[in-house]
């Protein structure tokens, strides 16, 4: 049984590499850029309005706060006006600004705004309500870095950056089984001794969630060679292979024999962790295989642990842990000898600090008891020292 903390450094130092593609920038969201990006202008393009209103000036203020309008300009037009003394411009927000003028006054301070005469009934600083050229960044300057996990603010910087297409980092091919004879689809009759497949949309509801591309391939029975066969052909066709139960110790655990069989090294076949003790991680090359729990709560808490940071390691992610939490614990925890312990609790934040208290369900198979829970504690075992006021956890919903 590996040590949990082992398991953490192996993720750390794992090389895997599955290569860059280019993509649309349609498509871009939820992917980690394999490219700086730079500008191939300077932005705003030009000095422009940031107001609808009036553009003079600022010195004929001086001479009077009377001002005849002698043109107008639009977004997009472009009308380098000479002005005389007390001339204006109307002008519209995102307009360019003309090389005369050296303020905008917003038309909410402007009387008898719309006419040909107006006066500037409220007075703003010299320079006022212009975007100038290169202000946001310059020609050349790296917008977005390598490395960087884009949204729609960075696919909307790419774009500003004039560019359609954009180098990600590949997303690995992702197959998932549920297994077990024992096991049925939701809308299947259920035997006596069936049990619903929870755990496969559970899996997808989780992939689906992080944009994480993937495909379903149903239930294997649990027979060595239905297994040995599929696993062998999903392994020949995928990046990565989930599968969840037959990881175990029982009479019909065949993964772990299989794997070897099909020439992969195993990392781990159990770690020192409640639940998810019962979990394999085998390794080919760039090809993986992930044996999970067959409880639900296992399946699903192996995920956060394991196989996400593993995927965001190969997908080009810097940070690829869930993001760690501190509260206070009220009421009392358990503590497994040598094991880490994951708690389910419900968070509150008082006065800026949370507050955390156990959900009490019936183990790793009470997956409607875990639906209950906001985060995860992690507990660390007897031999850690264990600070109640400072309990770490990470958040599932």
């Amino acid at each position: 049984m590996m040590n949990y903390n082992k398991a953490i450094d192996i993720i750390e130092n794992l090389n895997l590499e599955y290569g860059k593609e280019r993509v649309s920038i349609v498509n871009a969201n939820n992917r980690v850029l394999a490219e700086d990006i730079k500008s191939d202008i300077d932005m705003p393009l030009f000095d422009k309005s940031a107001m609808d209103g009036i553009a003079l000036k600022y010195e004929d203020l001086n001479n009077s706060k009377k001002f005849r309008v002698v043109d107008n300009i639009a977004a997009g037009e472009f009308k380098d006006i000479d002005l005389e003394q007390n001339e204006c411009v109307e002008i519209m927000t995102g307009a360019p600004v003309p090389s005369s003028c050296d303020t905008v006054i917003r038309r909410e301070y402007i009387g008898n705004y719309g006419k040909k005469e107006i006066t500037v009934e409220r007075e703003e600083k010299k320079g006022s309500n212009i975007a100038y050229k290169g202000e946001d960044f310059k020609k050349g300057d790296i917008l977005l870095k390598e490395g960087e996990y884009l949204n729609e603010f960075s696919v909307g910087t790419i774009a500003t950056a004039g560019r359609m297409y954009v180098k990600v980092y590949q997303n690995p091919k992702i197959k998932f089984y549920a297994t077990g004879d024992e096991v049925y689809e939701p809308d299947d009759i259920l035997p006596k001794s069936g049990i619903r497949n929870s755990n496969a949309y559970s899996v997808l509801s989780f992939f689906n969630k992080r944009n994480i591309t993937h495909c379903y391939g149903g239930i294997i029975k649990d027979t060595k060679e239905k297994i040995k066969k599929e696993l062998d052909r999903a392994t020949k066709e995928n990046d990565i292979v989930i599968l969840s139960g037959g990881v175990s110790a029982g009479e019909y655990d065949y993964i772990p024999e299989i794997v070897e069989e099909l020439g992969f090294d195993t990392v781990w076949h159990k770690i020192a962790m409640k639940p998810g003790k019962p979990q394999l991680f085998a390794k080919k090359g760039n090809k993986l295989i992930f044996g999970l729990p067959g409880n639900p709560v296992s399946t699903i808490l192996s995920l956060y642990v394991f196989v996400l940071p593993i995927i965001k390691k190969i997908t080009g992610f810097k940070k690829i842990w869930e993001h760690k939490y501190y509260g206070k614990l009220e009421g009392r925890s358990k503590r497994k000898a040598k094991r880490y312990h994951f708690v389910p609790a419900k968070v509150e934040k008082i006065n800026g600090e949370y507050k955390l208290k156990t959900v009490i369900t019936n183990g790793s198979g009470d997956i409607r008891g875990a639906s209950l829970a906001d985060a995860y504690m992690v507990i660390p075992p007897e031999t850690k020292k264990f600070n109640k006021d400072r309990v770490e956890f990470f958040f599932v919903k």
